[in-house]
């Protein structure tokens, strides 16, 4: 059985000095732990609550909400020069992104290390602290309203254990990934993880609309405006984007681009109240699709030709077989939408 890391000194920071001491802290710090907890269900932002921060020196957790000045925090957090390491990173690169902390040049997924060794490529943090660590964590607090305060012992304590073992748990990642000559893979994953969280991140949101890659080139330049318009008012609005336009009422637009507000009322199931509101907005984000036509690449249809579902079968028992070879899941090598667009 693996020896259980020594636990290091922790505080919940909800007052100016203390956060001081540990932005001075973060500047001299080699390498960062970070996880975040926030509450997002009816906004379109997220409200971040916790901040998480482990280094070698002790793990605090930062009250968002207590009233305190992040804006030095956020800076120390975002020089560049600390690697991150967080597990299953992609909503909290998202969260602090949105609240203005300057993503780091390096980052470190556990989740991503975990799986380029054979695990499974959706692992838990809890499973991989359990596994590589043999310490069980406890999982009671997953849903917990971190809008409360006071912060309750328990529930502070199951937030601090997010990032008091992803230092032990990336060193024992990287020994192993050495060993087996993989650890160059993990600093390419992370690093293209970063490049989807950069300056053109929201501009790329719309490829992930469900269904777009069944509308031809037309539909799919107006459901990119569509979907530039509805990010654009979800954000104004603070409201979830799907409250404002679903995704399938969305590609039924760009399908059927009409051409008037009266053609809106028709089997697009649109309330008559959101018509009259936002109904000239939405003919102008179509007819500028329209316009912007064969401007932009054509995401590849997930229908293909018999020729092409024969040629995909072949890529796939290769990427399989070379997956077996290493050791790891197929999808990890390459998923089925990416051999499509190969």
């Amino acid at each position: 059985m693996s020896e259980t890391p020594a636990k290091p000194p922790t505080q919940l920071i909800a007052s100016a000095e203390p956060l001081e001491r540990l932005t001075d802290q973060i500047g001299s710090a080699g390498i960062l732990a970070l996880d975040t907890e926030f509450v997002r269900e009816r906004t379109f932002f997220p409200e971040l609550c916790l901040i998480q921060v482990a280094t070698g020196g002790g793990i605090a957790a930062v009250d968002c909400l207590a009233g305190m000045t992040l804006n030095d925090f956020f800076t120390a957090l975002g020089t560049g020069a600390q690697p991150w390491v967080l597990h299953s990173s992609s909503q909290d690169l998202e969260i602090l992104t949105q609240a203005g902390v300057r993503l780091p040049d390096e980052l470190i997924d556990t989740q991503i290390a975990a799986a380029l060794l054979g695990m499974s490529p959706q692992i838990g943090y809890a499973q991989l602290v359990e596994e590589l660590l043999a310490v069980e964590l406890d999982k009671s607090h997953t849903r917990t309203d971190w809008r409360r305060r006071p912060i309750r012992p328990e529930a502070l304590r199951y937030a601090m254990d997010d990032v008091r073992y992803l230092l032990p748990l990336w060193q024992r990642l990287k020994e192993s990934l050495q060993q087996r000559g993989r650890l160059e893979w993990v600093v390419e994953d992370c690093a293209t993880l970063l490049e989807r969280y950069g300056a053109n991140h929201d501009e790329q949101r719309w490829r992930r609309v469900k269904g777009i890659r069944s509308l031809d080139q037309t539909s799919q330049s107006v459901a990119r405006q569509l979907s530039a318009w509805r990010e654009e008012l979800a954000a104004r609005i603070n409201r979830p984007r799907q409250w404002l336009l679903s995704d399938d009422a969305l590609v039924a637009l760009a399908r059927g681009q009409p051409t008037s507000e009266r053609d809106l009322g028709s089997g697009y199931e649109l309330p008559a109240r959101f018509r009259a509101r936002h109904g000239k907005q939405l003919l102008a984000a179509i007819a500028r699709g329209q316009d912007q036509a064969g401007q932009h690449r054509t995401l590849t249809s997930t229908s293909l030709s018999q020729a092409e579902r024969k040629e995909l079968k072949a890529l796939g028992q290769a990427v399989k077989r070379q997956a077996q070879a290493l050791g790891l899941a197929t999808e990890i090598l390459a998923t089925r939408q990416e051999m499509t667009n190969w």
